[in-house]
């Protein structure tokens, strides 16, 4: 089964990150919600351990946002998520035990490539839940 489709079936997912993951964590939150409806929130993942982490259980999908710099950061949520039957998955580089979504990519490019995987993401979340995506209920242009 495709990760998107797995993550539809969830109730709600944490977006962890470090460093330059922490605003990717937060934007990818919001676009789960808006291409989704999925209930998604972002945290800085240090902080995530002192009382957030309580929200993960088998109803919940976790993800991290991973590179070099951060990895022993981001990993310590994502192996404590496992035993509470959370799905996990990691965006930008791998961590062990952990699915990693997207594709790799040096530093200079890190950044944008996690964007992309986490626009990707959202789009073919909100497909496997039927959302029309490109148009979502609530979201307003203003043009001034």
């Amino acid at each position: 089964m495709r990760a998107a489709e797995r993550i539809a079936r969830r109730r709600s997912v944490a977006v962890v990150g470090a460093g330059y993951g922490v605003p990717i964590a937060l934007e990818l939150a919001l676009k789960l919600k808006e291409a989704s409806y999925t209930h998604a929130e972002g945290f800085a993942a240090g902080e995530f351990r002192h009382g957030s982490a309580a929200i993960l259980d088998a109803t919940t999908t976790l993800v991290g946002i991973v590179d070099d710099a951060s990895a022993s950061i981001v990993a310590r949520p994502l192996a404590e998520a496992e035993r509470t039957e959370t799905l996990r998955f990691t965006i930008g580089a791998s961590l062990a035990g952990v699915t990693m979504l997207g594709v790799r990519t040096g530093d200079a490019f890190n950044t944008l490539a996690w964007l992309v995987a986490g626009q990707m993401l959202a789009l073919e979340v909100g497909r496997a839940r039927g959302v029309e995506s490109d148009a979502p209920r609530g979201l307003t242009k203003f043009v001034i």
